[in-house]
């Protein structure tokens, strides 16, 4: 069974910020990154990880939290380079049964190019904010980055982070009602451009079950239906191009994941955001999942990740 929402911080990454290097700084409990405050533990465990994963009979894709994309960081692809190859040992400790996603200095296409050649053979895809600053998935500016993925078989798991409404800072709705925000405007971005048709061998996942996207995509055909300005009718509509995503399942409620499952069938996949407090990882391990949609995650997680490893296989 895979999870395909997994997080790890590699304790390399954190003997760097001890140094200051990239800009890093830690004091034993946070890392620091550019402001952001990521918790150390359990992120760094890795017997921790490993333990996880053995006692569920779990297969990961592991990806770093998403203050570690920084698309704006002036050194780029240094840092991703770094990230990606402290990724690579990780990986090495926790077994071949799991695997990686890289990070890409996706604000320099160019660099992005580069580093992706670089990891392809051993990353089964990237992992990404919703946007690369103000560039939406479909921009223009990352089409030879999304030609380069589509080679093969690749995932591209997007994952809500950052975003820039002071309002949110209270409640931690950053988190509460940010991250699915910007989970819905990527899931905007790919059902409103040629995205999901251009690059068929592009898996996109969103995390947290697609954010907001599922419960606005009745007014997104609205839109569609009535022709409102600035939406290509010759596209296919947004219920169809959402059937064409998969999502994850980290969405703590089982009447919205069982909608999900009913409306995209083969396209939800387990994913736990695993370990952080607002995951799902508890639910797997108390078995709070009723073993039927457990048993469906986990056929469309096989079916995803067979595609994926099989493209990385031909590479």
């Amino acid at each position: 069974m895979w999870d395909v929402h997994a997080h790890v911080v590699p304790p390399t990454v954190v003997r760097a910020a001890e140094t200051g290097a990239f800009g890093l700084q830690t004091d034993g409990r946070w890392l620091l990154v550019d402001g952001e405050r990521v918790p150390l533990e359990p992120l760094t465990d890795i017997e921790a990880l490993k333990s996880y994963a053995t006692s569920q009979g779990m297969s990961l894709v592991l990806s770093v939290p998403p203050a570690f994309f920084r698309p704006q960081y002036s050194d780029g692809d240094l840092w991703c380079r770094f990230v990606n190859d402290a990724m690579a040992e990780v990986r090495e400790q926790v077994g071949n049964s799991s695997e990686i996603t890289a990070i890409l200095p996706l604000g320099v296409p160019d660099q992005a190019l580069a580093e992706w050649a670089r990891v392809s053979r051993t990353a089964v895809g990237i992992t990404m904010g919703a946007s690369v600053g103000e560039w939406l998935l479909g921009d223009s500016h990352l089409r030879p980055v999304w030609q380069a993925l589509s080679v093969k078989d690749v995932l591209v798991l997007v994952h809500g982070g950052h975003h820039a409404d002071p309002r949110l800072k209270h409640h931690y709705l950053d988190n509460l009602l940010g991250y699915p925000y910007e989970d819905g405007l990527a899931v905007a971005s790919l059902v409103f451009s040629d995205l999901p048709l251009t690059y068929p061998k592009i898996h996109w996942c969103i995390s947290h079950g697609g954010g907001a996207a599922p419960f606005l995509v009745g007014r997104w055909q609205r839109g569609y239906d009535t022709g409102r300005p600035g939406i290509d009718k010759a596209l296919p509509s947004p219920h169809e191009s959402l059937r064409r995503l998969w999502l994850d399942s980290v969405v703590h409620d089982m009447r919205v994941l069982q909608w999900l499952m009913d409306e995209l069938p083969g396209r939800v996949v387990l994913g736990t955001d695993y370990p952080f407090p607002m995951g799902i990882h508890d639910d797997v391990t108390a078995r709070r999942l009723p073993l039927t949609i457990l048993n469906r995650l986990a056929e469309n997680g096989t079916q995803l990740m067979n595609l994926v490893r099989k493209g990385r296989a031909e590479a």
